[in-house]
C-alpha cells in the first residue's frame, strides 16, 4: 500500500500570504513526490464554515507550521487559538510543530513556541537574508527532517487515529478513553499524561505488553484489556490503587504477578481463555474482591486462603482440571457443581 502524505497545515497571518505563498514553491519538491500534501485557509471552498474548516485541518495535521511574524503575534485567532493548539497537539505527541520566522519580532524568544526548533538556522528571520531563497531553503530542509522523524517512527500511520483521540483527551482532561478495535501493537506513552483518566478500554487490539508507564494512571477504576495477547502484566500494575474493574480476558497470560495483591480497591478480576496454570497466592490478599472469573485456563489448584475472601461472590472456575476443593463447597460456592472434571463453581 503507498505510503499516505503527510499533511502540513499552515498557521499564518493573511499580511504574510506572500512569504507563505514563496515557502509554498520551495516546498514543491517534497509536494510532487506525494511526501507531503498541505492545506492553509486559502483552500477553503466558497460557502463553508471558516473556522470549522481551519479547525478540523489543524486537528488532522501531522506538521503544523507557525509563520511567525508581528503581525502573526498580534492576531488574536493566529497567537490565542491556534498556537495553543499546536502547542498541546506537539507536546502529546500528536503532531510536530515547526516555527519559522519571517520577519523579525520583538522578544521572540520568550514566546511559547521559543522550547522548540526554529527555522530558519540561528533564529535569523527570512526577510533579513540577504539570499531569501538560501533562508527558504533552510527550511525546507527543516521541514524534510520533520517528514523524516515522522515517517522513522514505527506505526506512525496506523496510529495516527490513537494519537488524534489521546490529544483530545488530554485538551478536554478526559476520564474515559476509548482505544478498542484499532489494532494497537503498542500503546503509546503519552497516556501516561491521562492523570484523570478513570476508565480505559484497549479490548480489541494486538498488544503483548504494557508499558510501565501506565503505572502514573493513578486514579483509573476500570482497565479493559479484553482480545488482546498478553502474556504477562507489568508488576508495577500495583500502582493502580484505585483500580475496581480489571478485564484480561482472552489473552495468553501464563502468569499473575504477586503485586496484583496491591490492588485493594479491585472487585471484578476476569481471566478467562488465557494460559493459567496458576493464580499467585496472593490473590486471596484481594479482600474486597466480589467477582473472579478464571474460565477456561489450566488451573489445577487454587491458592491457599481463597476461601477467606469474604466478599467474593461469585467464582467460576469451568474449563479447568480442577478437583472440587472442600473449602470451597464450606463457603457455598459449588452448588451447580458437577463430577465431570469442568470445575464449575459459582455464586455464594
Amino acid at each position: 500500500m503507498a505510503q499516505q502524505p503527510i499533511e502540513v497545515f499552515f498557521s499564518y497571518s493573511r499580511e504574510d500570504k506572500p512569504l507563505r505563498d514563496k515557502l509554498e514553491i520551495h516546498l514543491s519538491s517534497l509536494r510532487r513526490q506525494s511526501v507531503i500534501s498541505s492545506w492553509h485557509d486559502r483552500q477553503i471552498v466558497t460557502g463553508s464554515e471558516w473556522q470549522e474548516e481551519i479547525d478540523r485541518h489543524m486537528r488532522t495535521a501531522d506538521i503544523i507550521l507557525l509563520l511567525v511574524s508581528p503581525d502573526f503575534v498580534a492576531s488574536k485567532y493566529c497567537y490565542e487559538i491556534e498556537l495553543p493548539e499546536a502547542i498541546a497537539r506537539h507536546e502529546a505527541g500528536e503532531a510536530i510543530v515547526v516555527p519559522i520566522l519571517l520577519r523579525p519580532v520583538s522578544g521572540w524568544k520568550n514566546l511559547p513556541f521559543a522550547k522548540l526548533q526554529v527555522y530558519p538556522a540561528g533564529g535569523v528571520p527570512i526577510t533579513q537574508w540577504n539570499d531569501q531563497d538560501s533562508a527558504f531553503v533552510d527550511v525546507t530542509e527543516g521541514i524534510r527532517e520533520a517528514v523524516k522523524k515522522l515517517t522513522d517512527a514505527p506505526l506512525f500511520f496506523q496510529d495516527k487515529e490513537v494519537r488524534q483521540r489521546i490529544g483530545e483527551a488530554l485538551r478536554t482532561d478526559a476520564t474515559n478513553l476509548d482505544l478498542s478495535g484499532l489494532d494497537l501493537i503498542q500503546l503509546p506513552q503519552t497516556v501516561a499524561k491521562l492523570s484523570n483518566l478513570q476508565e480505559l478500554n484497549l479490548d480489541q487490539n494486538q498488544l503483548k505488553e504494557l508499558p510501565d508507564a501506565i503505572a502514573q494512571l493513578s486514579n483509573l477504576k476500570k482497565l479493559h484489556l479484553r482480545d488482546n495477547q498478553l502474556s504477562r502484566m507489568p508488576s508495577v500494575i500495583s500502582r493502580l490503587s484505585n483500580l475496581e474493574k480489571l478485564y484480561l480476558s482472552d489473552n495468553q497470560l501464563n502468569q499473575l504477578p504477586d503485586t496484583i495483591a496491591e490492588l485493594s480497591k479491585l472487585r471484578v478480576l476476569t481471566l478467562s481463555n488465557n494460559q493459567l496454570r496458576e493464580l499467585p497466592n496472593a490473590i486471596a490478599r484481594l479482600q474486597n474482591l466480589e467477582r473472579l472469573y478464571p474460565i477456561n485456563n489450566q488451573l489445577s489448584e487454587l491458592p491457599d486462603g481463597i476461601a477467606q475472601l469474604k466478599k467474593l461472590k461469585t467464582l467460576v472456575l469451568e474449563g479447568n482440571l480442577l478437583p472440587i476443593p472442600p473449602e470451597i463447597i464450606r463457603q457455598g460456592w459449588g452448588e451447580d457443581y458437577s463430577d465431570d472434571g469442568a470445575g464449575l463453581f459459582h455464586s455464594k
